[in-house]
């Protein structure tokens, strides 16, 4: 069988000796304890058999075995042969290496694919979490927030910021699975499904699966956890974390949210080739081609209603004159000679009846009326009597709702309802119907023409007429009617009536706008019977406010108009933009003669650690605003130097950081400190700071000798050799200066991990394998053994 070599590189003075550290049959490179010192648990591994068989099933499993397992070659010094690691050598290496086996099967507990049923004392502390969770968990929406982030200038991420990372983990199937759990879980995925679904989740987003059924949300890559609890509430559906403590993520800087505010005006953002250049993304704005669809001003007073027919409320109170009827019901109190309360109701004669007096005629009758007269007839029997007569109940009266309504028919209301209470229970008017003129019949005689916009636009609803039995409410045909779209505080369909100027129209639709332009207002006409054509109001150039009111009043205005108020220019021409590696990036006030120095006054307006070689300057060049970029030395600039360039209108500033152009200095250190990996530095760090930025060597560290392993700018490998106990001591001959992408390696002291030893057999007392000390000569080991 073949026997895998794994070279090891010590450099020793200048020199490179390659050594090839031959392993026993299949022995994966791990260094052993001794088994005075190693821990029983840590021995304990799956067969070979169940091992390979569960890494045929799930080759995402198999891929992360060999990732381990070249990890921990790679943390040990040690190279391996890529020819050894397809599945079949790898196997043999399963079946023939009890310390792999080890390594693995800690993979496949960690990872939840092989877990013991729980015992009854984990189950009730599992169901004690789950409840104290459900009675601390605060109350939330089971929708996340969506956070919806503007196409402001991109922010394309910089491949000169990044910084190699240790792999991140992939997702861990759902843990637990073998627990008996109250509540309802998500079926185990699969790797087929499971590889979609990391594809589908960025560490900027989180999608949350189905929570009617419960279960739990998978964790973003990389997170400590492979997915999230989800608190039971009391109906069953699963609640989501609260949101942590903490200062919120600070947003990505943008420069043109506005979408909210001018989407509903027609403006919208065009596509910009220069997404990352704030003064171009702010020009890149455009008045719809087409418009929204405008509504019939008042037609959702009658969409959006209450649409409480049975119970309507009084819509006024009642005073003395309002006049009785039959089925109206009356409360009369007595005091003085007698004091007495009586309750009546309005007979179908229109009478009352009286103690002592009989029947009173009340029908026809206002309440101040009926009180005098019941107070007047009681006097004949009662003395010093007096009397006040108050309503209790409405008599209801059936009215007429015709024309061009909903639900034309008769309808019993109210007789207090007015004829616009009897329009809202028909359904309001149809779209062929008048929602400005309302006319209430009784009988032939027009009792009232209503004027609905009174109470729409101003709230008047004043010397409106009660109905009576038998009122008829007619909605006509739609009259004329104007469109206004743009900027205008109402956008909508109005009817006309009265209205013949471009001014009164535009006071129907609230007045315009302060980001409205009368510069350019287009009215399309159309000809009765003819033709359509497009006018456009002639206003001053001085934009005089007399002059503008009186063009605006001797504009006539007819049935069909339609009328586009459009926006002013959506950015200002007196602006200068700061943006990049700044403390406060965005828009500021541009002045004549205005400086660099002017928009960045020190470096306390700066982030840590700016590139101050390069910064640009990104000019609109007239007339055509075609971008340019300047160069300059930002120290140069903020000294005062030549290099302060005057600014422009439209100029962004931008500020790149130190590490946009060049790596951060990192450094790794592997093999016996506490924490191997890779470790940013500020690029002067000596060997001793940085074994005590990576925890520190361990105890089982060979303190002799320890490798630097560095590129040469020629893209060749340079070996130091250093003694890493004086290193640590602060000599200044070992304790060198490492350099940004150093390697550190720590090698582990083999006499104190596998102290030499011996093994006595035959015709002894104790056969055992005493450790070997290196001392002075003594007594022979068999002695030691009791001979």
């Amino acid at each position: 069988m073949r026997r895998l070599q794994y070279p090891l590189y010590l450099g020793v003075g200048s020199a490179i000796l390659a050594l090839g550290l031959s392993m026993f049959s299949g022995s994966f490179a791990m260094a052993q304890a001794s088994p005075s010192a190693a821990n029983g648990e840590d021995l304990v591994a799956l067969s070979a058999d169940t091992i390979i068989d569960l890494l045929r099933k799930e080759p995402g499993l198999l891929l992360q075995a060999k990732r381990v397992f070249v990890r921990k070659a790679d943390q040990q010094g040690r190279l391996v042969d890529p020819k050894d690691l397809n599945d079949d050598s790898f196997f043999r290496l399963v079946q023939e290496d009890q310390s792999l086996r080890v390594l693995i099967t800690h993979e496949i507990e960690n990872r939840y694919y092989i877990r013991a049923k729980p015992t009854q004392d984990e189950l009730k502390r599992s169901v004690a979490v789950d409840a104290r969770t459900r009675e601390t968990a605060p109350a939330v929406s089971l929708t996340p927030p969506v956070q919806t982030v503007p196409p402001g200038p991109a922010s394309t991420p910089d491949r000169r910021r990044q910084i190699d990372r240790a792999e991140s983990q992939p997702f861990a199937d759902d843990i637990n699975e073998s627990l008996p759990d109250p509540t309802p879980r998500l079926p185990r995925l699969g790797p087929d499904e499971l590889s979609p679904l990391q594809a589908g989740i960025s560490k900027a987003s989180l999608t949350v699966p189905d929570l009617s059924t419960g279960g739990r949300v998978l964790a973003p890559p990389g997170s400590s956890t492979s997915t999230y609890d989800l608190p039971q509430t009391s109906r069953g559906v699963p609640s989501l974390p609260a949101q942590p403590t903490g200062a919120p993520a600070k947003p990505r800087t943008t420069f043109g949210n506005r979408e909210a505010q001018t989407a509903q005006h027609g403006l919208q953002h065009r596509p910009n080739p220069y997404a990352d250049v704030p003064s171009l993304y702010d020009l890149y704005w455009q008045y719809s081609a087409q418009p929204t669809t405008a509504e019939r001003f008042g037609a959702d007073v009658f969409r959006n209603g209450t649409g409480n027919f049975d119970d309507l409320p009084m819509d006024m109170p009642v005073g003395p004159e309002y006049v009785l009827g039959p089925g109206d019901g009356v409360t009369i109190e007595l005091w003085g000679g007698v004091s007495e309360r009586l309750l009546r109701v309005v007979d179908r004669e229109g009478r009352v009846a009286l103690p002592e007096v009989g029947v009173v005629e009340v029908s026809g009758r206002s309440l101040g009326e009926v009180q005098r007269l019941v107070q007047k007839t009681l006097r004949t029997q009662f003395r010093d009597v007096e009397a006040d007569v108050s309503l209790s109940r409405l008599r209801t009266v059936r009215v007429y709702v015709v024309g061009d309504v909903e639900s034309a028919g008769a309808y019993d209301v109210s007789s207090l309802s007015t004829p616009l209470n009897a329009l809202y229970l028909a359904g309001g008017p149809t779209a062929r119907g008048s929602l400005r003129t309302l006319r209430h019949y009784r009988g032939k005689q027009l009792v009232q023409e209503i004027d609905v916009y009174d109470l729409l636009l101003h709230g008047i609803r004043t010397g409106l007429q009660g109905l009576q039995p038998g009122d008829t409410i007619l909605v006509p045909p739609l009259g004329p009617e104007v469109t206004i779209e743009g900027m205008v505080r109402r956008p909508a369909v109005y009817e006309i009536k009265g209205e013949k100027s471009l001014a009164e129209v535009l006071e129907l639709a609230g007045g315009v706008l302060h980001s409205g332009t009368l510069r350019h207002v287009d009215v399309e006409r159309v000809e009765a019977h003819l033709s359509r054509t497009m006018l456009r109001l002639d206003v001053p150039e001085d934009n005089n406010q007399e002059s503008v009111t009186k063009a605006l009043e001797d504009f006539p205005i007819q049935d069909g108009d339609k009328i586009k108020i459009s926006p002013i220019l959506p950015y200002a021409d007196k602006t200068v933009y700061l943006d990049g590696h700044v403390v406060r990036p965005g828009k500021f006030a541009y002045r004549d003669g205005m400086k660099v120095t002017d928009l960045i006054k020190s470096y306390r307006d700066l982030l840590p650690e700016p590139s101050e070689k390069h910064a640009e300057i990104i000019r609109l060049n007239a007339p055509d605003y075609t971008p340019s970029v300047l160069a300059f030395n930002l120290g140069n600039a903020l000294a005062g130097k030549d290099q302060d360039v005057v600014l422009k209108p439209f100029d962004t500033v931008r500020v790149f950081g130190r590490y946009d152009f060049e790596d951060p200095p990192v450094i790794t250190i592997d093999g016996e400190v506490r924490h191997p990996g890779n470790h940013l530095t500020n690029g002067a760090t000596y060997l001793r700071d940085a074994v005590y930025l990576a925890g520190g060597a361990t105890t089982d560290a060979h303190l002799g000798d320890a490798q630097i392993f560095r590129k040469t700018p020629d893209g060749k490998l340079k070996v130091l050799s250093v003694n890493l106990g004086k290193a640590l001591a602060g000599d200044d001959i070992n304790n060198i200066l490492l350099e940004p992408a150093d390697r550190v390696f720590i090698h582990r002291n083999l006499n104190k991990v596998d102290p030499p030893a011996v093994k006595i057999e035959g015709e002894v007392v104790q056969q055992l394998v005493p450790e070997f000390e290196r001392r002075a000569p003594g007594p022979p080991v068999a002695q030691q053994r009791g001979g």
